[in-house]
């Protein structure tokens, strides 16, 4: 089935459960500009969850002998608790976005005799957060930062047009699924536990951008504007239906 990965807060012990979002909650499933389930996580940390303990956590992650500040301190906090027993104990605050008036409903476990199973009931609120989709995530630990609207391009949408764009926030953010090959390119885990914020502005001068260029999908990679995307098939031609178009855009970047 593969892991599961929610966003947790472990300081608050908080949790924004999959069920009302459309994409999928494996870890690429979330890794894309314009995933609701990733711009309520920042939202939070707009506001309620601002300088918190935040974490993609997946349900298989371990945390043992761990020498990285960060993974330490959760391995401390979850003292031998699986990560997916844990997952399941915090409370789910889906309720407090808007988003979820119109996906109202959420796991309830009951308890008769000895079994336990779950059933579904109405988010009952209180609704009171706007999610907001931020251009920029900051990094204020490692200084460095992650412009969102000019990440690579993940694929053009042949029936809509629409440029959709690889989003690395997730997976900056995630526990670590494996060994990474490649640490210095790599970005699984790379802002584990780290201070985050979300914003409109750019940071400015001393931080550093990172995964601009980086896709979990094949090459090529392009960040280019999605005006300069649209110049470049107008100007040629191109069929967006194509399956080999974003090397055909490729091929003609200056």
């Amino acid at each position: 089935m593969g892991q599961y990965f929610n966003w947790v807060n472990f300081d608050k012990n908080e949790i924004i459960e999959d069920w009302p979002w459309p994409n999928g909650n494996k870890l690429h499933e979330s890794a894309y500009l314009g995933c609701e389930e990733t711009d309520a996580a920042l939202t939070m940390l707009a506001g309620d969850w601002a300088g918190d303990f935040v974490a993609f956590l997946g349900d298989y992650a371990t945390f043992e002998n761990e020498t990285h500040p960060k993974r330490r301190e959760a391995e401390l906090r979850l003292a031998g608790t699986y990560c997916e027993e844990y997952i399941y104990s915090c409370a789910d605050i889906c309720g407090r976005f808007d988003y979820t008036r119109d996906h109202p409903e959420t796991r309830h476990p009951v308890y008769e005799d000895d079994d336990v199973y779950e059933t579904w009931v109405p988010y009952d609120g209180p609704f009171d957060v706007a999610i907001r989709c931020y251009r920029y995530v900051v990094n204020e630990t490692k200084k460095e930062f992650v412009d969102r609207f000019c990440t690579a391009v993940r694929y053009i949408d042949k029936n809509t047009g629409e440029i959709v764009r690889y989003d690395p926030f997730p997976e900056l953010m995630c526990s670590q699924t494996g060994w990474l090959e490649d640490p210095e390119n790599e970005i699984e885990g790379r802002w584990f536990g780290d201070t985050v914020r979300p914003s409109d502005e750019h940071p400015g001068d001393g931080y550093a951008t990172v995964a601009q260029n980086y896709s979990y999908w094949a090459p090529p990679s392009i960040t280019c504007s999605d005006e300069e995307i649209m110049r470049i098939v107008a100007e040629y031609g191109l069929d967006i239906a194509d399956e080999d178009i974003l090397a055909q855009i490729d091929a003609r970047l200056p």
